[in-house]
């Protein structure tokens, strides 16, 4: 990568070489087959490995805005989970996610997404935002953001290193996915071949609760707080102890002063819907997370998270909305599985922990990797030297 060669580089406004794009399609009458909604994108995820198909359910007036591949998609909803995204086919997205590309022929469209992954990104469009429960942001908001712009050359050079990282982790993220089917169907397995098990509900073997978001122009509820407070971007799979951001004990005691405890297991219910993690360090969250505390003489922790991973596809199926899909504790707490006795739960989590201990392990690296290609494309967005 360049070393003092980025100090001499042009800084330019985000207005001034991107444009947002504001073709308006029909998606009855447009011919077009696929749509993107706000779970489709992935936090910190430039790819998008899923979509909905237009005429299977009803979409709303929102679904108005048409992309073509290669474009950029950002949502400007909840701009703090991140959501950058390139298609690689045509189709229509809500209102409310951008369809941006290049303004000038001096930003490559290659290279406009990675300038819309770096941190300082991120940081102005948060920012920026409006809003309490669901912040939001404008494109006028986004036109003022200024990054270094390197010679066209150098954007191709840069983009080609970037893939590597981030084809190394696509590598790390499939074996985690793996690690996920594979305890799924481990669980699968052994819930329809075990003996003696009963039918129960998520309702009957834990207890169910769901955060808050403290009020954010009072900013006592956030600066210099020390207690973790969960988002659903900061829900990975595995276990959680740690979130991207805090909040004090007065903000705390503003969403009603509870947390979700060591071996609780938390779900994310909006957007994203149906991811889980098991809590090992106490934490609070938003109040699109719900967590389960459960009841030891029935269930297992882990057993719980791994029945819940099982279940992720069937949350999804029963989450409701036009523009954002979601679910609420009521549908958690009615979700049937058979349960099997503690006995037999110790032998399927023994097993689960040697699948665990291998995708803990890819999700360290591909943390570490993450955090070294922002470091990167921070620097090179901010004119750093050295890098």
């Amino acid at each position: 990568m360049p070393t003092s060669k980025n100090a001499e580089w042009p800084k330019v406004k985000f207005g001034d070489v991107v444009r947002k794009v504001n073709k308006k399609l029909d998606p009855e009458t447009s011919g077009l087959e696929r749509y993107i909604a706000g779970e489709h994108m992935d936090t910190d995820n430039l790819r998008i490995s899923r979509w909905g198909t237009i005429g299977d359910g009803y979409l709303g007036p929102a679904f108005t805005s048409h992309f073509l591949p290669g474009q950029v998609l950002y949502g400007s909803r909840r701009t703090y989970l991140r959501k950058v995204a390139v298609p690689d086919f045509e189709g229509i997205c809500a209102n409310t996610t951008f369809v941006l590309e290049p303004s000038s022929p001096e930003l490559l469209q290659e290279f406009l997404p990675h300038v819309m992954s770096a941190e300082s990104f991120h940081a102005f469009s948060i920012a920026k935002s409006k809003g309490s429960v669901n912040p939001y942001i404008n494109y006028s908001d986004l036109v003022d953001y200024e990054f270094v712009l390197p010679p066209v050359e150098e954007q191709v050079r840069i983009t080609r290193l970037l893939q590597v990282f981030d084809e190394l982790g696509e590598s790390l993220t499939l074996v985690m996915k793996l690690g996920i089917i594979s305890r799924n169907a481990l669980v699968n397995d052994s819930l329809v071949n075990v003996d003696q098990t009963q039918m129960t509900t998520l309702g009957s073997v834990a207890r169910w609760f769901s955060g808050g978001t403290p009020r954010a122009s009072n900013r006592s509820y956030y600066e210099s707080g020390t207690i973790p407070w969960a988002v659903i971007g900061d829900i990975q799979g595995g276990t959680i102890s740690e979130t991207a951001n805090s909040i004090t004990q007065s903000g705390l005691d503003a969403i009603g002063g509870r947390m979700a405890g060591v071996g609780s297991i938390i779900v994310s219910m909006y957007g994203t819907v149906g991811k889980s993690a098991l809590v090992t360090s106490p934490i609070a969250t938003n109040q699109a997370i719900a967590w389960g505390e459960p009841d030891l003489t029935k269930i297992r922790p882990d057993f719980l998270l791994a029945v819940l991973e099982s279940k992720e596809q069937e949350l999804i199926t029963r989450a409701r909305g036009a523009t954002q899909q979601n679910i609420n504790r009521e549908i958690i707490r009615s979700v049937e599985f058979p349960l099997p006795k503690l006995e037999f739960q110790n032998q399927v989590c023994a097993q689960l922990q040697a699948i665990c201990e291998v995708t803990e392990t890819a999700k360290v690296n591909l943390s570490a990797l993450r955090s070294l290609r922002a470091h990167a494309l921070t620097a090179l967005v901010s004119g750093i030297e050295g890098v």
